[in-house]
């Protein structure tokens, strides 16, 4: 369907529960979920069927009465692209395809794609080449042509259907490309990396659309673009503050999380994802207006176990508070003892910005240092070297010596202090 001089695709939705009791909520909210996405990628979702069963059917992942039923609904529609919440296996994509005589792709396919439709920089653009690489190169074969007529459709953007029909080999030879052209990407953020260290870096992290881009336009003034939609950040932002002690930290913002989130782009925005890993202090921010934010925060510290996340003091900010229903009120008192540093508030009303201010001021404060000290004045320059790493606060001249006390993270005291020769 062509609008505003776009194809637009009717999309229908599958999803696959395996546990009745356990999964039945979660089934609809995920398909709610992949409506979102759907919509983000600018599909128009006409149909969502949904199937329990207790185990995956290895051909065509649903069984044959689901199967005829979904047949049914996409002639009913005009349905041109049917999408699963689950990753399918490429024999079961190929054989849904033949069967339904439609495009069939998965969760993992369309998130690549908004991916692909967000990618500003050239960073996220190799990111995301890479990761949809990645991806079909299990999935090639002589049939693909079949819908590589039919441009701009969902799940066929990024590195454009001309490159995807190349051979394996040729593809394999392009990922080889990207990820050295990725490797040198790295050293660059190395350099990036070194600059920061002039002060804590505040990362903030949490689920796609939890707020974190709001959150850093209350706190800095960024006037970062905020969208309600998923994904509508991909690359870290980074932005400087004055914390009301005088000491300077940097905020930087993140790629949102998400459940299911894909290997294949885990693996391509390892490089961007490193901010989060070297963190001083990761700013966890949670939509708590969300019925289902249990689950996200699941989602979260899954990706920090996959980015092996160890030892980094966590702030939970529980956002749109402004937002909450009652429901939510229970599942909040219950979860503020569960993870650590919990505060309430939002990003829109401002509400408990200060406390959140005044924990991370507290959190800095465990791990820093204060070193009082008078060296001779000739050692001044090495002591200007540290200039914006460490909070100054005395330096004064007394005769020939300089009397020192500076406050910082303990690993800046101790390099300070090989440098002064103590």
């Amino acid at each position: 369907m062509i609008k505003n001089n776009e194809y637009v695709e009717n999309v229908l939705l599958v999803g696959v529960a395996l546990n009745i009791d356990l999964e039945k909520e979660k089934i609809f909210h995920s398909l709610d979920e992949l409506e979102d996405l759907t919509k983000t990628a600018g599909g128009i979702v006409k149909a969502k069927l949904h199937q329990f069963r207790d185990k995956i059917d290895a051909k065509y992942y649903i069984g044959k009465g689901k199967l005829e039923q979904i047949k049914f609904e996409c002639q009913k529609h005009n349905i041109s692209l049917v999408i699963f919440d689950e990753e399918l296996s490429p024999s079961q994509q190929r054989n849904l395809e033949e069967y339904l005589k439609v495009r069939v792709i998965d969760r993992t396919a369309l998130i690549i794609d908004i991916f692909a439709m967000h990618a500003a920089t050239n960073e996220a653009k190799l990111q995301i080449e890479l990761a949809k690489y990645m991806y079909d190169l299990p999935r090639l074969r002589s049939k693909y042509t079949m819908f590589s007529q039919q441009v701009g459709m969902i799940g066929t953007r990024g590195p454009g259907e001309k490159q995807l029909e190349l051979d394996k080999r040729k593809i394999r030879d392009r990922i080889s490309v990207l990820k050295d052209k990725l490797k040198y990407v790295e050293q660059q953020r190395f350099v990036q990396r070194k600059e920061r260290m002039e002060a804590p870096n505040i990362v903030l992290v949490g689920y796609t659309n939890a707020g974190k881009s709001s959150l850093l336009n209350r706190l800095t003034n960024a006037e970062t673009y905020v969208a309600d939609q998923l994904f509508a950040t991909l690359d870290p932002l980074a932005r400087k503050y004055i914390l009301p002690n005088n000491q300077k930290v940097i905020f930087i913002d993140t790629v949102g999380f998400i459940k299911k989130l894909p290997h294949q782009l885990v693996e391509a925005f390892k490089t961007t994802l490193d901010v989060v890993r070297y963190a001083d202090i990761l700013l966890h921010i949670v939509d708590v207006s969300d019925d289902f934010f249990e689950d996200n925060i699941k989602a979260v510290y899954q990706t920090f176990n996959e980015l092996k996340i160890r030892n980094i003091p966590i702030i939970t900010f529980f956002n749109k508070i402004d937002k909450i229903e009652k429901i939510n009120v229970l599942k909040i008192h219950k979860n503020r003892n569960i993870y650590p540093n919990v505060i309430e508030g939002s990003a829109k009303t401002g509400a408990n910005i200060e406390l959140l201010i005044n924990k991370i001021i507290e959190i800095l404060n465990v791990n820093t240092e204060i070193f009082e000290v008078v060296v001779p004045i000739e050692k001044y320059k090495i002591i200007t070297n540290f200039i914006g790493k460490l909070q100054i606060d005395k330096l004064e001249y007394i005769d020939d010596k300089i009397d020192l006390i500076v406050k910082g993270k303990k690993e800046y005291i101790v390099h300070l202090k090989n440098q002064l020769g103590f």
